[in-house]
């Protein structure tokens, strides 16, 4: 065992089992997973700072000018906005086993100087409309699967924002302090971890890349 997990396990236990109320207890160990999560993803965004500006300087602007590594493996590039407060970073792995396999970051700074929101979501190659029998809403909601060109469409700002987007990853926000909304998704850490390899790869920007 790691040296340490057994504290803050215990810690954890006593922390679940403290109310008399089970309900509230779990509320507060989940509350303790979204700040870790939250501080995870913190740690993070420098590295989404860094790739943006390699792959913005670099020229690799829009998919068709995407930075191709690997054998062939991962394309990433930067996605151009109308809204200026926003980054968008896109990566497609061509080798995934996953159909969603395109992952979508993006940062906001908003005019609230203590509010940041960093996201990720993942795309479908193509896009699918619910099929309903009772009508459209004339929005997101009428989108079964979303695709890249979908949250084009929308300059980035597709759909809930939140844990009920189809392709929903993690979603970072400031406002409290560090906090990831719903910290139970497995797809937080591949999502991370394929950030940082883009960050490794790049930094030797002309012997990773696949002409």
């Amino acid at each position: 065992m790691i040296e340490g997990t057994s504290e803050i396990a215990k810690s954890m236990y006593n922390l679940f089992t403290r109310e008399t109320d089970r309900e509230c207890s779990g509320y507060a160990i989940r509350l303790v997973n979204q700040e870790f999560w939250g501080l995870v993803v913190q740690d993070h965004v420098p590295i989404f700072n860094e790739v943006y500006k390699i792959l913005q300087e670099k020229g690799n602007i829009g998919r068709s000018n995407k930075y191709v590594y690997g054998d062939i493996d991962v394309g990433v590039w930067v996605e151009p906005v109308k809204d200026k407060n926003r980054k968008v970073i896109a990566s497609t792995r061509y080798c995934s086993m996953a159909d969603d396999n395109t992952h979508i970051y993006i940062t906001e700074h908003q005019d609230i100087p203590v509010l940041f929101k960093f996201i990720c979501k993942t795309a479908w190659p193509r896009q699918k409309k619910r099929k309903t029998s009772w009508g459209v809403f004339g929005d997101h909601r009428d989108i079964d699967i979303p695709s890249i060109a979908t949250y084009r469409k929308y300059d980035f700002k597709f759909g809930y924002n939140d844990c009920r987007d189809k392709g929903y990853v993690f979603k970072y926000t400031t406002i409290l302090g560090p906090d990831v909304e719903y910290p139970e998704n497995y797809e937080i850490g591949i999502a991370l971890r394929a950030l940082k390899e883009h960050l490794e790869v790049l930094k030797d920007y002309d012997k990773n890349k696949c002409y």
